[in-house]
C-alpha cells in the first residue's frame, strides 16, 4: 500500500490538471482526465485484497484531491515580457489589468521596459499602462496551446 499511494496521488495531481485543461477548453483532455481517474479506481480495485485497505487507500487520495482543489490555492500562471510596441515610459508610468479578477501586473524595474504578469486565470482582458497623460491600452490574450503550456498575447489597441 505504501508504495502504490504516491502513485495514485500524482495520477489524481494529473488528473486534476488535465480537469483544469478540461474546463479551460472544453472537451479538450477530457479523456486523459478520465483515463487518470479510472486509473486510480483499477488499481484499488484490483491490487488491493482487502477491503479495509481499499476504503483506505480511496480515502488517503480523495483528501489529497480535496487538498489539491481547495487547500492549495488559485492556480498561477506567471510570464515576463515586453510591451510589443516598446513605448518610452517615464519612472511615473503604471501598469493595471482591466478585469483585476485576472490577478496582478507590474513593472519589474525601473527602466519601464518589462511587465511581470502573475495571472490566476485565463481569457480575455485589457492592460492599461498609463504615463502622465499618454495612456496605452492592448488587449491580453491568456490561454494554454495543444500541449497544456501557458501562453499570452499581447497587442496594442
Amino acid at each position: 500500500m505504501l508504495i502504490l499511494l504516491p502513485i495514485l496521488i500524482l495520477l489524481a495531481a494529473m488528473g486534476l490538471t488535465y480537469a483544469k485543461a478540461t474546463i479551460d477548453e472544453p472537451p479538450r483532455l477530457l479523456i486523459a482526465t478520465l483515463f487518470c481517474f479510472f486509473q486510480i479506481a483499477l488499481y484499488i480495485y484490483a491490487l488491493f485484497d482487502d477491503i479495509k485497505i481499499k476504503l483506505v487507500s480511496a480515502g488517503i487520495v480523495i483528501i489529497a484531491v480535496l487538498y489539491l482543489v481547495f487547500g492549495s490555492g488559485r492556480p498561477s500562471y506567471s510570464i515576463e515580457t515586453e510591451l510589443p510596441d516598446k513605448p518610452k515610459l517615464s519612472s511615473s508610468a503604471t501598469v493595471s489589468l482591466k478585469d483585476t479578477s485576472f490577478g496582478s501586473v507590474g513593472f519589474i524595474s525601473d527602466d519601464r521596459e518589462n511587465i511581470d504578469f502573475d495571472l490566476n486565470k485565463l481569457g480575455k482582458t485589457e492592460l492599461i499602462v498609463e504615463d502622465g497623460k499618454s495612456v496605452y491600452i492592448y488587449s491580453l490574450n491568456a490561454y494554454t496551446n495543444e500541449n497544456g503550456g501557458f501562453c499570452m498575447d499581447l497587442k496594442r489597441k
